[in-house]
């Protein structure tokens, strides 16, 4: 066989060259195919069975409202966009992985991946992102495997020809540095702190802004939020929305055609049996007045034929920030029975509540004032009319290192776990030196505490803050006060963690014990503070100043998500909260007591003097009888 071969090109003197490889070259420099990303994802993206209901190829038609979004993605005048939505509307795998492997496969760039958390980012690489390039065979190749010394590749970034993704935590402010980024994909933005840290645990500022600039140098940027919202005035996602366009899906009514945002408030059913669920046509006032639309119920069954005819329609049109919002009422991945079943399953439960308009609605959620107002405590003051009152069994205290001062609560704790504050105060010195630890040691040690009943009292269980500053004199000083019960402590705010874990051996002995402190926080704020009326669980205070019962109730309680799922979190309303840490502390101090603390009533009735036994009257003195002595 012989091969053909072309001409001498006389303009250029090159040689001739083979037909065959010819047609090589010009295939290896053509420009890659026009499409949008949904065209890519219809033609080249496969779906996994670890992440997916429906393995095998994807398509659009799945998932109709998602191709707009998705054209935005890749289309050139959009530079950012903000979609707002509930969960499993298939928002991870329509746009975030989808454009990750649209652009390793025909416009290669830098990628940012950035989860809540590094273990979030971790757990994406390793359950999305891998799947689908194994599973979709034009990114096969593309990567380099992990596993080789020459690859470069680790879990978090990945190599590509023209490009490379790296996936970050929003808490690590690293991950943002020595990096310019074309694409920048936010994901589950109301799961992320307000502060990215350093390895030395300074806070360097929001990390959507640190991204931000991380793709200054690109006129050609493109930016991704992506996420279920949580607190009404908190939420991320909804602020950004805000900025938007505003585009909400409409869909036509299947009896009359009219176009309408599906709402939770139109949603009918009977004797509270969800199979029994329809959608009610039209614009329904609160008073339940229908205002447009024909009013006539539209079965589940209707629900694909409205979905695949809907168009999206901004609020706002000209605004250059895109925004779109959706729930799961459109979602052809679930039903509108489910919906309604984990309604009524909600039975008056305020988490289940947020949880469902968060999730399912894809609606910020207004909380109830329950936050407790520091003046409400001031009339709960009692006049001590001892040092320590009579019911008290066992003294703790909690200690707060600040880096000009430590902070300590003395509590009292009797029968049922009633409390009793006895004493706050600060200590104004340098940690780092000995002074400032002397003075704690008058304070709590050499001081004796007199008890109602007369007896003398001391403290048996010490909890000292070593999370913060001078680390080293906590330990130092714990490690000389073992036989008081002096323990150096570190708060762990992960959810779940137990109030107090297991004791390890740190420094020249001390020990250090692992505080839950969102478990305590949880028991003190949310249960014992709410308790009205003397007796147990009870929290009883003194004649304290105002400023007190702030920094005791200066942190409330609120939500965001984490790897998908609900975590409710602590955060702070008023900057200083000494007051809540010593009572923490001195709580956990209670804890480590062991037996003790299920003997509280008994100890608390041993401080009580015996009662005095009755006087018995004097025996008269017997008067000698007249005749004793005569018969001598």
């Amino acid at each position: 066989m012989t091969t053909a071969v072309t001409a001498v090109d006389d303009l250029t003197g090159y040689q001739a060259i083979p037909e065959i490889e010819r047609e090589c070259r010009r295939a290896s420099f053509a420009p890659p195919p026009d499409l949008t990303l949904s065209e890519w994802a219809d033609q080249f993206r496969m779906l996994s069975s670890e992440n997916s209901p429906e393995a095998g190829r994807w398509h659009t038609s799945r998932v109709p409202y998602l191709k707009e979004i998705m054209d935005c993605c890749s289309d050139p005048d959009v530079e950012r966009l903000i979609f707002m939505k509930s969960a499993r509307v298939g928002a991870t795998d329509g746009l975030i992985n989808n454009l990750i492997g649209f652009h390793m496969h025909l416009q290669p760039a830098p990628i940012m991946v950035v989860q809540p958390t590094e273990e979030d980012a971790k757990g994406w690489s390793k359950e999305h992102l891998a799947p689908m390039i194994r599973d979709t065979p034009a990114l096969k190749g593309k990567v380099t495997e992990s596993g080789r010394r020459d690859s470069g590749n680790t879990i978090q970034q990945k190599h590509f020809p023209g490009g490379f993704l790296v996936a970050v935590g929003s808490n690590s402010a690293s991950g943002f540095r020595r990096r310019s980024i074309k694409i920048l994909l936010y994901d589950e933005v109301d799961g992320y702190g307000t502060s990215a840290r350093s390895n030395s645990s300074k806070n360097e500022g929001d990390p959507i802004s640190l991204g931000m600039k991380r793709s200054q140098n690109f006129w050609d940027r493109f930016i991704l939020e992506a996420s279920s919202p949580t607190i009404k005035g908190e939420s991320r996602i909804e602020n950004d929305y805000e900025l938007s366009d505003q585009r909400r899906y409409h869909v036509p009514c299947p009896h009359c055609g009219y176009e309408q945002v599906l709402k939770w408030r139109n949603f009918k059913y009977e004797d509270n049996d969800p199979t029994t669920i329809h959608y009610v046509c039209g614009a329904i006032s609160k008073e339940g007045e229908l205002l447009e639309g024909c009013g006539k119920a539209i079965d589940e069954s209707k629900k694909g034929w409205m979905v695949e005819r809907g168009r999206w329609i901004p609020k706002y049109p000209g605004r250059r920030i895109v925004g779109f919002h959706i729930w799961q009422a459109y979602s052809l991945l679930t039903s509108w029975v489910r919906i309604a079943e984990e309604w009524l399953e909600i039975n008056g439960d305020n988490e289940r509540l947020q949880v469902f308009i968060n999730t399912v609605l894809g609606e910020t959620f207004s909380e109830d004032k329950e936050d407790h107002d520091p003046d409400s405590f001031m009339a709960r003051r009692e006049d001590y009319r001892d040092e320590v009152p009579v019911g008290v069994g066992v003294l703790t205290a909690g200690v707060d290192v600040q880096g000009d001062r430590l902070e300590y609560s003395v509590w009292g704790y009797g029968a049922g776990e009633e409390s009793w504050l006895i004493k706050h105060e600060t200590l104004w010195g340098d940690p780092g030196g000995a002074d400032v630890w002397e003075q704690l040691d008058l304070a709590l040690f050499k001081k004796k505490w007199r008890h109602g009943t007369g007896a003398t009292l001391h403290i048996q269980c010490v909890c000292v803050d070593s999370g913060g500053h001078n680390t080293d004199e906590v330990y130092r000083y714990s490690a000389r006060r073992r036989k008081r019960n002096v323990f150096a402590i570190k708060g762990v705010s992960t959810p779940g963690a137990a109030a107090v874990g297991k004791i390890t051996k740190r420094k020249g002995g001390a020990r250090l014990v692992p505080l839950g402190t969102e478990a305590i926080k949880d028991t003190l704020i949310k249960s014992r503070l709410k308790i009205s009326v003397a007796g147990p669980k009870y929290m009883h205070f003194p004649m304290v100043d105002q400023e007190y019962f702030k920094q005791l109730t200066a942190e409330v309680q609120k939500f965001r998500y984490v790897n998908k799922r609900p975590v409710r979190y602590w955060k702070k309303r008023y900057e200083r909260n000494e007051a809540l840490d010593c009572a923490v502390y001195a709580y956990a101090a209670l804890a480590l007591l062991g037996p003790v603390r299920d003997n509280l009533g008994k100890i608390a009735d041993s401080h009580q003097p015996p009662p005095e036994e009755p006087k018995k009257k004097p025996a008269k003195k017997r008067k000698a009888s007249k005749w004793v002595g005569r018969w001598k």
